[in-house]
């Protein structure tokens, strides 16, 4: 499912993207949205390339990398020094899956310090969309 197709929720009227296990509410999309903006500014990453990584084709790019690393120190999964923040992943990934079983099977496959900040956060969102069920992408 597309992150552009969005459903109703009948009694809240709020918008939600549905997957396999989430749904993510309108506001956080937003916020996703913006944050990757904010990163795009100071990285200037190429468009098409997070285009095409929210499609899951990840282009061995600087700019892809730091623009990544940027977008997941935003939402918490790496600090400034761009180490993994484990229990900040695991929390938001189980609010987002609402399953703890999915969440530590993602934080254990994914959650892999790599040999800088940068190709960590690119690793990770590699994974973290190859291993969803819905191929749901954090860019």
């Amino acid at each position: 499912m597309s992150l552009r197709e969005f459903f109703h929720h009948p009694d809240t009227n709020e918008q939600f993207i549905l997957g396999h296990y989430h749904a993510l509410t309108k506001k956080e999309i937003v916020k996703l949205k913006k944050y990757s903006k904010e990163c795009a500014k100071i990285t200037g990453v190429d468009k098409k390339l997070v285009i095409n990584a929210r499609r899951g084709v990840f282009s061995n790019d600087a700019k892809l990398k730091q623009q990544l690393l940027c977008s997941s120190k935003k939402i918490g999964f790496q600090n400034e020094a761009g180490e993994l923040q484990l229990d900040v992943m695991k929390q938001k990934v189980q609010v987002q899956y609402k399953d703890p079983k999915v969440a530590d099977v993602l934080i254990k496959k994914c959650a892999i310090q790599q040999n800088t900040p940068e190709e960590t956060a690119f690793e990770i969102v590699k994974c973290y969309y190859k291993n969803t069920p819905n191929r749901f992408s954090l860019v």
